[in-house]
């Protein structure tokens, strides 16, 4: 088609493209990339109420303990007093203490008396919590000796919440 005289070609400059990588990255700053998952402290386990423990002790067999209750504030949990059926001369109460949940995992101690606060012995724990947060279990080990067990016993435990 030919042009008209009305009609003039002009050039028009060249627009350079608008780039937009600096709100790319501003936004990937401020929010993060997102997914990833990691066990942040934002949503830990709720492992409150009671259980009943059951523990494999070297000198006394393997004991049950009930009638303690968890209490936890965020990752952090410990328990009132249990009933520790030991032998004669052994600890008679129990109570957790110290205790911390990471993801699924729990570590925490027994403090044995008898009755408590008179140490007899320390426990420190170490386990797994299952999805539904209703099972522990895990290892043991004795770093306090008291009259039934010696510093380095180690033994197996788990929890059933009631």
């Amino acid at each position: 088609m030919p042009i008209s005289r009305n009609e003039s070609w002009q050039v028009q400059p060249l627009r350079r493209p608008r780039r937009y990588w600096h709100w790319l990255a501003t936004c990937i700053l401020l929010f993060g990339c997102g997914g990833g998952g990691g066990s942040g402290n934002s949503s830990s386990v709720n492992i409150a109420g009671g259980w009943q423990f059951t523990v494999g002790l070297p000198m006394q067999g393997t004991v049950t303990l009930s009638g303690g209750t968890i209490t936890q504030i965020g990752n952090n949990f410990g328990s009132t007093m249990m009933a520790f059926p030991g032998l004669p001369g052994c600890a008679t109460t129990a109570a957790v203490s110290d205790g911390t949940i990471t993801g699924n995992l729990v570590t925490f101690q027994f403090q044995e008396g008898n009755p408590l606060p008179t140490l007899v012995q320390t426990l420190n724990f170490s386990g797994s919590i299952n999805s539904n947060a209703s099972e522990m279990s895990g290892t043991f080990t004795t770093t306090v000796a008291g009259a039934c067990a010696q510093v380095g016993d180690t033994g197996t435990w788990s929890a059933v919440k009631m």
